[in-house]
């Protein structure tokens, strides 16, 4: 289809009449998705890269991320703080998640079940989105 004013105007006419429980609900469920797709990211960092941890657990949790991610399917624009908040979370949930599958020790809060050892030389460890 063909931006135009013309068509712009139609469209903005449209909207303009709607009645505010049409428009109230595109947003509503709008919110309710970001935050369905939150609790999920939420429960799967918590289920899969809390405490105790492992490489499966990790590599489950970056599965369940890049699901989430496409289920949001939003670029750099958000129609809404929630929805910035939550491709913030994406970013930060899939970093500390390919950190953690790099370290192959355990240290301090980091605690692999599968690498129980800590390696006496520590490294800084350096992700990049």
């Amino acid at each position: 289809a063909i931006i135009n004013k013309q068509n712009n105007d139609v469209i903005l006419n449209l909207i303009q009449n709607l009645p505010y429980d049409a428009i109230d609900g595109v947003f509503r469920n709008k919110s309710e998705m970001t935050l369905n797709l939150k609790t999920k990211l939420k429960t799967t960092m918590w289920q899969n890269v809390g405490i105790f941890r492992d490489e499966n657990s990790l590599n489950q949790a970056l599965k369940d991320i890049e699901q989430i991610e496409n289920e949001f399917n939003k670029g750099d624009y958000c129609a809404n703080i929630e929805e910035y908040e939550l491709r913030n979370m994406l970013i930060t949930s899939k970093l500390v998640v390919q950190s953690a599958l790099q370290r192959r020790e355990s240290r301090g809060a980091h605690y692999r079940t599968d690498f129980l050892q800590t390696d006496n030389t520590a490294e800084h460890s350096e992700i990049k989105k």
